[in-house]
């Protein structure tokens, strides 16, 4: 677990150097935390690098190469930076971060995810069978059976090779260098991009009631309170944080109000903003091309 929440804590460091990175060149306005703003770029950026070899059916040594470049650029970043983050995330708001996190990992341990009922056996292969394979997404999601590979829609979701490259990186040091027992491919999806999901939700919410300006602060802190630990604590968004359609409501609702803040603020550099959140939910669903459509029309 403690190498699980070191990879977890990298990602969430990379993550707020990409937003803060992002808030200096488009020159936003600062929106509180950067890591979600962060986390759609460096979704949006993997999903970039990973279409030829998903295309093309490469090998998942592309999907090795091109995210550690990105993520050694990103940590390069951030540790220059580290001052400023520093006093970005050294505020109150970042207690609701830690009370939501802690309290997502006490109610995940007592969930049980339902495999025999849920998609769940296709999303975890599509993770843990991309590992170490020399032809990407030539099988069955459902089933494993190499030569009959699903539907083409669902072949082009970069976020589940993101969580390819995490169990890969995650037991590098005892495959490679014998450090310490490998993890199980399941224990990472599940609890790593399930805590990811938990982090960056939390303070994505915490942004939406920080940047709608409510005067009464009492108004504004049941509202983080109630959407902290009620709607985002829904069972499917709690057992299914590491599915890519559970990004799919929190990426339709960063566009809504990414879309009120532009049209609020005249702030004309939002409009780019949106182009990453429409190229970051492509990465976690299919399906978002057609929510993004309708929200954007």
């Amino acid at each position: 677990m403690i190498k699980i929440l070191l990879a977890v804590g990298v990602v969430l460091f990379c993550s707020a150097g990409y937003g803060l990175f992002a808030e200096k060149l488009l020159k936003l306005k600062p929106t509180g935390f950067t890591a979600p703003l962060g986390f759609v770029l460096l979704l949006c950026t993997l999903q970039l690098c990973y279409y030829p070899v998903q295309f093309f059916n490469g090998s998942v040594s592309w999907i090795y190469a091109s995210s550690y470049l990105i993520f050694g650029c990103l940590l390069l970043y951030s540790l220059f930076h580290i001052k400023e983050l520093f006093k970005r995330y050294w505020q109150w708001n970042t207690l609701w971060i830690i009370a939501s996190f802690l309290a997502f990992i006490v109610v995940f341990y007592q969930l049980f995810i339902d495999i025999g009922f849920s998609d769940s056996p296709m999303y975890l292969n599509y993770i843990a069978q991309n590992i170490d394979n020399q032809h990407l997404n030539l099988f069955n999601l459902y089933s494993g059976k190499v030569g009959a590979e699903w539907d083409a829609l669902y072949l082009f979701q970069g976020y589940y090779h993101f969580g390819t490259f995490l169990c890969h990186v995650i037991n590098v040091p005892s495959v490679l260098l014998g450090i310490g027992g490998k993890i199980d491919n399941i224990v990472i999806s599940t609890w790593g991009l399930g805590m990811i999901y938990s982090l960056i939700s939390s303070m994505l919410i915490v942004n939406f009631a920080e940047g709608l300006k409510i005067k009464q602060k009492s108004v504004k802190y049941v509202l983080i309170a109630f959407t902290l630990f009620f709607s985002n604590f829904y069972y499917w968004r709690v057992a299914f944080a590491f599915y890519g359609n559970t990004y799919r409501t929190l990426l339709a609702a960063y566009l809504i109000y990414t879309a009120y803040c532009w049209l609020r603020d005249k702030e004309d550099s939002l409009k780019y903003v949106m182009m990453f959140i429409v190229g970051a939910g492509l990465a976690c669903s299919s399906s978002y091309l057609f929510i993004s459509f309708a929200i954007l029309f």
